[in-house]
């Protein structure tokens, strides 16, 4: 699969990218960083970890009532938040990292598991159409 592959080889060169940093003893450490989003109307909160993996996706009971192209804006919109946060806090506690790369290996990442997001929703709502 190649979307899958892409994602993988995106998160290699983030995660070896921080590998590379040596961190403030005074900071937290990098593998301890967390960064948490919500979407604005806190229905949808997601927690991303430095090796590029969503720790944990919460949704609210009242978001399951919306319809599933709104639910995955929320999902996106929390998810991306948290890999904003954390990249603010890797830069944070990362001064000799250089900011410009981590925050494209970053925004390489949003891109391509927005993208597989669109395609699992697709099937999804293929899955749900009447008369299949």
């Amino acid at each position: 699969m190649a979307a899958a592959d892409d994602i993988r080889r995106i998160l290699d060169d983030t995660v070896t990218a921080l590998k590379q940093t040596a961190p403030d003893p005074e900071t937290a450490s990098i593998a301890e960083l967390r960064g948490e989003g919500t979407a604005p109307d806190g229905l949808v909160a997601a927690v991303a970890t430095p090796d590029g993996r969503v720790e944990s996706l919460t949704i609210a009971p009242r978001a399951m009532r919306l319809d599933s192209f709104t639910l995955a804006e929320h999902v996106t919109t929390a998810v991306n938040a948290a890999l904003g946060d954390l990249a603010a806090k890797a830069s944070d506690a990362t001064p000799a990292t250089d900011p410009t790369a981590l925050l494209h290996h970053l925004q390489d990442l949003q891109i391509a598991s927005v993208q597989r997001l669109e395609t699992f929703l697709r099937t999804i709502n293929e899955a749900r159409r009447p008369g299949r």
